[in-house]
């Protein structure tokens, strides 16, 4: 191994690739060869307060063309491990260095040597893994396209590819953008197919499928580029300090990928743009002179050159800071406070550039700084709850802040302020009741012997918003909550509801009681998810509901829900929340529009149409054919409603059409109605599926796809009419579709796709589909291959009729709608919370 160089003068340290890598050994992020014992390299570890590793793949693949190519990649900062500091060292050693700034340089390096194909690496080949170190070296694999065919972009020498977790199949070869579905799809199916061959006892899904039976798919000739690293750096050949041998080097990487037991199997594993098997055509080339094998030579040797020579400098920070000595003798200022922490001040200002570090991931890092033995126990709360642990932390500081204050709508507490966040943790010194120790309470009250505690806070929003099973007459089991990905969504993208709950949990007035009734229960996750998913404001609507005592529990007949302090409209006049129609009600207006039996005139294309669709709405509603009433979705509204329903005031005509336009936007174009439709479904086929568990990377795909039930490529074509592309991009047309089961039937019309091997499958891809009425199931099943000519025919944009398969699919997509946001509306009780009150 080659020693790190020190300057004793400036304090400034020289390391090669291997040291780096051994940094993240230490740190226990990567598995590899250990730190030889003998050198006399610093100890470098990443500390606590280090966020996690952020880059993209591309990032990654264009550093390690840079290391290559011998390119200076910027120094390191590191800062010494003070005995008051050792809290912050995963080993809590006070021997050696942190990595301050350059985290994700190091960790790029480690993922050129971390080889998920060794033994140790293998659960199922080894008992004895380090649990950490199996996670982080199984969610990527660094491969390297040995093609450098059209590269791009062209100042790039080696095309690398980076697989992840979420992207096996890697990002697009000459434009790293993601791989379309037809390439995603194929993908799919050649590692499946390669897995029944090696293994037909146990087949993965995606995205539970190990990056070790992958390959890249957008690649020629994709080599595993870790192992060869492997090979170069491994002590007991000790090739770096002896005259290597390129022909024994490449010998030795043939042997090495023979040895991989997925490999050696006769399976063929081809890609997207090579029919050829790679691992076939990479023995032909190890075994013969051609341009390839010259090719692979120059890395190899390059490879060895840049491990034996090449080294990144690192500077370190000083030891004593004179922050303290300057501001006492400083006229401006006679506070003798201590200064902000070295190593959190260098942090910080070394993370708000590059790869920025901003809000609640600093303030997570801040945290991590100053309460370091809690950072495994936020981690697991939140992947209890479904939260981040960023959000999380966000989220319990908002909380101990607000109650900190008095009053009843002026402590709500607004989103979180990094620099006040860091000027309280710092204020709050070791003293009880500080804000710290408020903090550092809160989150140890969660959990107890590692377990967590279910009637904690976030135990009980958890178990609210999760839901629970329970039987339903001739229906099954059913979830009364909002699942996993639901849940997840809320928190992050709705977090001053969640908070609001929170609170609530926190200041026992949603009690325990209130939470094992179904009736409370429903109307609990009826308002938040009507509040997250309908309203323009929903912090707004926070803010205002934080002043009620019980805001869970009114109706809207009562003043405060519907009232104007809370439901009214903002200074600017802007509508904060409406009414919610009746799915009943939305079905008959809209069913006055003729969408169940179009003439010519009605088939204008989708703009006029929504013009048409608006006008009918909003100034003629239409009358009941039942009761012979008026019609009206935005009864219940009282500034709508009574005088000033007809008055003409132009500014009601505004509200509106801004009313009905943000609740049919919804309606029709928010997926998160389908999800909780197919909430059920979804929780049972992705039972591992966190999506926001504490490792989650930038780039994590969901493990579904947004499936047209009625193939996009009807509608989508240029001759299309208008009206057809609106309704199959509406929510009535789309269902979450795990990748797997898409990859076959994507194109096919829906009579297929919907058809299973017997009557009963049929029922379950139906009922998983999210399509719920007997009538819809007919009709869907009823656009089949045989009438795919009319289909076409009624599709394109003339003056013909659209005839009865025209009207099937307008019927079958309108009712899905209808169906989708009944499941919610009537699930969780709207009607009783924010349903329009018409008569009937």
């Amino acid at each position: 191994m080659v020693n790190s160089d020190k300057n004793s003068n400036n304090n400034s340290f020289f390391f090669s690739l291997q040291e780096i890598n051994n940094w993240q050994i230490n740190s226990g992020n990567l598995a590899g060869p250990a730190s030889d014992s003998t050198s006399e390299s610093p100890r470098v570890e990443l500390p606590i307060l280090q966020r996690g590793f952020v880059w993209k793949s591309l990032q990654v693949e264009n550093f390690w063309d840079s290391l290559i190519r011998e390119f200076p990649v910027g120094a390191f900062l590191l800062a010494k491990i003070s005995a008051d500091k050792k809290s912050q060292s995963p080993s809590e050693s006070q021997e050696g260095y942190f990595l301050v700034d350059g985290q994700q340089r190091a960790t790029a390096i480690g993922l050129g040597f971390s080889s998920l194909w060794r033994v140790e690496n293998c659960p199922e080949q080894s008992s004895n893994v380090n649990q950490n170190n199996q996670n982080f070296t199984q969610n990527y694999a660094l491969w390297l396209d040995l093609s450098t065919y059209k590269l791009s972009p062209p100042d790039i020498a080696l095309k690398f590819r980076l697989l992840t977790r979420s992207h096996p199949w890697g990002y697009g070869r000459a434009n790293n953008t993601r791989l379309q579905s037809y390439q995603r799809d194929a993908a799919l199916f050649a590692y499946t197919e390669a897995l029944k061959k090696y293994n037909k006892d146990t087949l993965y899904q995606y995205p539970d499928i190990p990056l070790r039976y992958v390959w890249p798919w957008d690649a020629y000739l994709p080599i595993p580029f870790s192992i060869l690293s492997d090979i170069v750096i491994n002590p007991e050949k000790d090739i770096l300090n002896s005259d290597f041998d390129n022909e024994l080097i490449l010998e030795k990487f043939k042997e090495k990928i023979d040895g991989v037991e997925f490999w050696n199997q006769d399976i063929p594993m081809k890609t997207g743009l090579n029919d050829k098997c790679w691992k076939a055509q990479l023995f032909e080339i190890l075994n013969n002179v051609s341009d390839e094998n010259k090719l692979l030579g120059v890395i190899v040797s390059q490879l060895v050159n840049i491990h034996k020579n090449y080294k990144i400098s690192a500077v370190c920070l000083p030891e004593n800071d004179p922050a303290d000595e300057i501001r006492r003798y400083s006229f401006k200022d006679s506070s003798l406070e201590p200064f902000p922490d070295l190593l959190e001040s260098n942090f910080v200002r070394a993370n708000t550039a590059a790869t920025r570090l901003e809000g609640e991931e600093l303030a997570y890092s801040i945290f991590k700084s100053f309460l370091p033995k809690s950072k495994k126990l936020v981690e697991s709360i939140g992947k209890d709850a479904h939260v981040r642990p960023s959000r999380l932390v966000a989220l319990t500081a908002r909380l101990i802040m607000a109650e900190e204050k008095t009053g009843s709508n002026e402590n709500f507490p607004g989103p979180l302020n990094v620099a006040r966040f860091r000027e309280k943790l710092y204020a709050s010194g070791e003293q009880p009741g500080s804000f710290k120790d408020n903090l550092h309470e809160f989150i140890e009250q969660h959990c107890k012997d590692n377990v967590i505690i279910k009637d904690s806070v976030f135990g009980r929003a958890s178990r609210l918003l999760l839901g629970e099973k329970f039987t339903e007459a001739g229906e099954g089991s059913k979830l009364l909550g909002l699942g996993r990905i639901l849940t997840a969504d809320l928190a992050q993208n709705s977090q001053d509801l969640y908070l609001l709950l929170l609170r609530s949990i926190r200041s026992e007035k949603l009690t325990e009681a209130d939470l094992k009734d179904d009736s409370t229960r429903k109307r609990i996750l009826g308002l938040l998810t009507a509040l997250a998913w309908f309203s323009n404001d929903s912090s707004e609507m926070a803010r205002r509901l934080w002043g009620l005592e019980n805001w869970w529990a009114g109706e809207a007949s009562k003043p405060g829900l519907f009232g104007d302090e809370v439901m009214g409209l903002k200074k600017d006049s802007k509508l904060i929340m409406y009414p919610l129609p009746s799915p009943k009600l939305l079905k008959e207006v809209l069913k006055s529009l003729k969408l169940y039996s179009l003439t010519a005139d009605d088939l204008i294309d989708g703009s006029d149409w929504q013009w048409a669709q608006r006008k009918q709405i909003i100034s003629n509603c239409p009358e009941s054919l039942s009761t012979g009433e008026k019609l009206n979705i935005f009864n219940g509204f009282p500034k709508f409603t009574g005088d000033n329903e007809d008055s003409g005031d132009p500014e009601i005509a505004r509200l509106k059409n801004e009313c009905w336009w943000s609740f049919w936007g919804t309606v029709s174009r928010s997926r998160v109605l389908v999800l909780f439709a197919q909430r059920d479904f979804l929780e049972e086929k992705f039972p591992n599926y966190e999506p926001e568990a504490p490792d989650q990377l930038e780039d994590t795909d969901r493990p579904y796809d947004w499936d047209h039930i009625l193939p996009s490529n009807y509608c989508d074509q240029k001759l299309t009419r208008g009206l057809w592309k609106y309704w199959a991009r509406s929510n009535g047309n789309f269902r979450a579709w795990p990748q797997a089961d898409n990859r076959g039937d994507s194109d096919a019309l829906p009579a297929k796709k919907l058809t299973g091997k017997d009557e009963e499958e049929t029922k379950r891809i139906l009922k998983n589909s999210a399509i719920i009425t007997q009538n819809n199931r007919d009709n869907w099943l009823k656009i089949t291959d045989e009438n795919s000519g009319d289909l076409y025919q009624a599709l394109k944009d003339t003056k013909n009729l659209p005839g009865a398969i025209g009207n099937i699919i307008l019927s079958s997509i309108t009712d899905r709608l209808f169906d989708v946001y009944a499941t919610w509306y009537d699930c969780l009780e709207l009607k009783d919370t924010f349903g329009a009150k018409n008569p009937r």
